[in-house]
């Protein structure tokens, strides 16, 4: 037991020693902040785009397999009326950074 924490010592003694020889490259596509932020709001505006199809399926199946029960009926209305207003912000938020770039590229 002693020699395995003996050796587990040794090593994370010289485990910086040993990194030193490793080339790390950037894993990011991107080489500043400014590319890092419009990479994650361009994936941020993508998973939104996406999942609200697929949120209009839920909320037309949920409508759909209601049966005339009122509850479940108004919680598809909602899921629709919220997807549409999610989509709305989605799409005035990449409206308002586009106009806030281009004014700060200009000043």
């Amino acid at each position: 037991m002693k020699k395995l924490f003996f050796g587990l010592i040794i090593f994370v003694l010289l485990l910086p020693v040993l990194t030193l020889a490793l080339e790390i490259e950037n894993p990011l596509s991107t080489d500043s902040f400014t590319d890092l932020l419009d990479a994650i709001t361009k994936f941020i505006i993508g998973v939104g785009l996406a999942l609200t199809p697929v949120m209009f399926v839920v909320a037309g199946f949920m409508w759909v397999t209601s049966a005339g029960d009122p509850g479940r009926t108004k919680t598809a209305q909602n899921i629709a009326l919220y997807t549409v207003i999610g989509l709305a912000v989605i799409i005035l938020a990449s409206g308002l950074v586009k106009v806030l770039q281009s004014i700060l590229e200009t000043a």
